[in-house]
């Protein structure tokens, strides 16, 4: 399971945040949110990475309606 969504950082810079699994076979409750963005053309940078909070947790929510 995981699950996006685009964003925009403090500066307005295009972002992702993805939501899932910290590896394979974690259970729901050891999901983690990463955000990254591009620093360079094929260069990606995380710049926040923890266990899912409130703010992120409907996406697991909505992947699991979404399937």
């Amino acid at each position: 399971m995981q699950a996006k969504e685009e964003v925009q950082d403090r500066n307005g810079v295009d972002a992702v945040v993805f939501v899932g699994p910290r590896h394979p076979g974690a259970l729901e409750k050891n999901c983690i949110e990463v955000i990254v963005k591009e620093a360079e053309p094929g260069e990606f940078v995380a710049f926040h990475t923890l266990t899912v909070n409130d703010v992120w947790r409907y996406l697991i929510e909505q992947h699991k309606r979404d399937r």
